[in-house]
């Protein structure tokens, strides 16, 4: 059966009679035919591939570069537990790419960030998913900035954050991990940060 394309409309008869105009030619080639099952096939085309998702990491030790070091804080990827068993690393399955996300700060204790400092969340791509370990900063190259940063302007509120318009292009095979970046040394805590980021099909 046919998917029925978007930019169609369409009214029903019985399936028995026929609907070919046959003065026209012309009307004839701009014509389709949908039956019922097509709407059936291209409803479920549509739930069963979605073209948008979002996946959900928490950011833990705020500030304190752990894991991964280097004034750098990496998104644990939620989706097992206990939070040890949390994985950095996000293998990419499909061609896509990244529009939008969203930052929480969940820990009752709001974040403490002096003048000239700023953590902002970045995007990482492994340059050889099929050989580079995942704990070595160096195999890793920036795709971009996800448009969230705290500044000393965040300081002592339990800080939201969106960003939208994004473009970050990631290919399936690529292997990717987000990281919260530091510039000064903003005071280690153990509070936690929650990132949405939305990924769109293309």
């Amino acid at each position: 059966m046919a998917i029925i394309p978007l930019n169609q409309k369409f009214h029903t008869i019985n399936n028995s009679v026929v609907t070919k105009e046959r003065g026209s030619a012309l009307v004839n080639s701009q014509k389709e035919i949908f039956v019922t099952q097509d709407i059936i096939d291209t409803v479920s085309a549509n739930l069963n591939n979605p073209s948008t998702y979002t996946m959900v990491g928490v950011f833990t030790n705020m500030f304190g570069g752990d894991p991964g070091g280097n004034n750098r804080d990496v998104l644990e990827w939620v989706g097992s537990s206990p939070a040890a068993n949390h994985s950095s690393a996000l293998p990419i399955l499909q061609n896509c790419k990244i529009t939008a996300a969203g930052f929480k700060w969940i820990s009752s204790t709001p974040p403490t960030i002096g003048v000239g400092q700023s953590w902002t969340v970045n995007v990482y791509k492994l340059n050889n998913p099929l050989t580079d370990s995942t704990t070595n900063d160096g195999n890793f190259t920036l795709v971009g900035a996800l448009n969230i940063t705290l500044t000393q302007a965040d300081s002592g509120v339990t800080v939201g954050k969106f960003s939208s318009g994004l473009n970050l292009i990631l290919n399936a095979g690529d292997i990717i991990r987000i990281a919260g970046d530091e510039i000064g040394s903003i005071g280690t805590t153990t509070d936690e940060g929650q990132l949405s980021v939305l990924f769109q099909k293309i």
